[in-house]
Parts: structure tokens; sequence; C-alpha cells
């Protein structure tokens, strides 16, 4: 991965080989995976994530034939997920989840939410929104941090695709709120939706030049470069030598404008429609300044 992605649970991915990486720290220590668990975190610090990651498996492993308690696996699991995810190696993610647990709606809220952080900056939405309702699912985690867990997908799932209507559908469907709660994920929904609507409404309302004021402002554009080449000239360019060179020079350019393409006298009437002299008044006006 290239950027860092926002923060779980004190759970970063890096974005440069200069920034360090900071990962959770266990509940516990458990003496017979310390030191293991200190290795892997060395090596994620150190952007050697393949080694993190071997060192995880091992300490895995070694939590198994020891049998020591879910933590520990946890412990594990959060240093491997981020080190595949900083090897880009994001869809071996959910397979080792399932390898782990049985099944991702059995890990803990830090792991699914670590999925999810991950499955959202890879834009992978859909999936991360299947695999988050399937934890919500489980009976067993509506203690276990369901509210944040829910909430976590509508911030970083639902929102940046703009499904405000599925939002609602989501709520009311998948979270055990009480009317407070929901109450205050509906208030954050609306604010957000309107001020995506201020944006859209903003960005509509950008006025485009027409084809008759773009000619005009090139027009201008060459005087003002004639005018300030001319100057340069100084004191040529005080004495009315310059500035009539001046401006034979510049009505060469206004019809050398006028004649590129084709339409050469549709342009021409534009161009003079609203003041016979608007030419020779716009260089004037230049001249005077």
């Amino acid at each position: 991965m290239t950027a860092v992605v926002k923060q779980y649970n004190n759970v970063f991915f890096s974005s440069s080989e200069k920034e360090t990486v900071e990962i959770v720290e266990p509940h516990f220590i458990n003496k017979d995976c310390k030191d293991v668990i200190d290795q892997a975190k060395v090596h994620l610090m150190l952007r050697e994530f393949s080694e993190c990651l071997t060192t995880c498996l091992e300490g895995l492993d070694k939590c198994k034939r020891l049998s020591h308690d879910g933590i520990c696996y946890e412990s594990f699991v959060i240093l491997a997920v981020q080190a595949y995810g900083e090897q880009n190696k994001w869809k071996e993610v959910l397979p080792f989840i399932d390898k782990i647990y049985g099944n991702i709606s059995q890990c803990p809220p830090t792991v699914i939410k670590l999925c999810i952080g991950l499955l959202s900056w890879v834009k992978e939405y859909d999936v991360a929104q299947k695999q988050a309702c399937l934890w919500l699912e489980n009976p067993q985690n509506l203690e276990k941090e369901h509210t944040t867990v829910g909430k976590l997908v509508v911030e970083e799932v639902l929102l940046p695709q703009k499904k405000y209507l599925e939002i609602s559908h989501f709520v009311e469907k998948m979270l055990k709120l009480n009317p407070e709660e929901r109450k205050q994920i509906q208030n954050f929904v609306s604010e957000a939706k309107r001020y995506e609507d201020s944006k859209m409404e903003k960005f509509n309302n950008i006025k485009t030049p027409t084809k008759k004021e773009e000619e005009q402002n090139v027009m201008l554009s060459l005087i003002e470069r004639m005018k300030a080449f001319f100057q340069s000239l100084s004191p040529y360019f005080r004495h009315g030598t310059g500035k009539v060179l001046f401006l034979g020079l510049s009505l060469y350019l206004v019809f050398l404008h006028l004649r590129i393409g084709e339409g050469m006298a549709m342009q021409s009437r534009s161009l003079f429609s609203n003041h016979r002299d608007l030419g020779s008044v716009l260089l004037y006006r230049t001249l005077s300044k």
C-alpha cells in the first residue's frame, strides 16, 4: 500500500519508507509468546513485511500448540493483516482470517474493523460491506462493539459511494440501536448529503465562457503582451512612431486571428456586431493606458 489508512484502534498502514509503522499494543503479553510478538513488531516497524508475516504465522502455530487464549491470536492476526496490507496482498487477508477463526463472523472487533479499513482503502466496498454484515449478523457480537462496527461501515463504505438511501436500510436492518444512536447517525448522514448537494450546486453554477468571450479574451491577451513588449523598448515607445508600429502590428494580429479556421466572416460579424469600432476601441484604450 502507498498511503496512510485511517486509524483503527491505533493500527496504521504506512505511506512512505521514511515513516514509522505504528502498531497495536496487545492488551496482555503472554510470556510464552512475548518474544515472538516483539520480534514481529520489530520486523513491521523496519518495513520487513515478509519477515513479519512469517514470524506471525510461526507465533500463531505456537499459540495453537500451547493452547493459548484468543487474545494471543488477536495480537498475531493484527500484525499479520498489517503485513499483508503493506505488501498489497489484501486479497489474502480474508482467507487468512477464515483459516484462523473459521469464519470472519467469529473474529474480534479489532480484526473486523481492521479488515473494513483495509478493504475500503482499496475501494473493495462491496466485499467490505459483505464481511461486515456477516460479523454483525452473529448474535455473539451484539455486545462486542456492534454499534462501532456498524458506524464504521456507514462512514468508510457507504458514504464514500454516496449511497444515502442504502444507509437508512442498513441502519434499520443491521444495527441494534437505541433511538438516540439512530438519530445521531441519521443527522450525520443528512449533513453529509447536504454538503455533497451544495458542492454539486456550486459546480453546476460555474459559468462557462461563450465562444465570443473566449475570442475577445485571446485578443486582449495578445494586445497586452505586445504592449509590454513595446514598452520594454523605451524610450522609443514614447514617440509616435512606436505607437503607430504597435497599432499596426496589433491590428495585423487581430485579423490574423479572425482568419484562422472556418467562418471568418461569421467571427468578424460576431466580434463587431455590438459596436462597429469595438476592435479599434479596445486597441485605443490599451494604448492610452
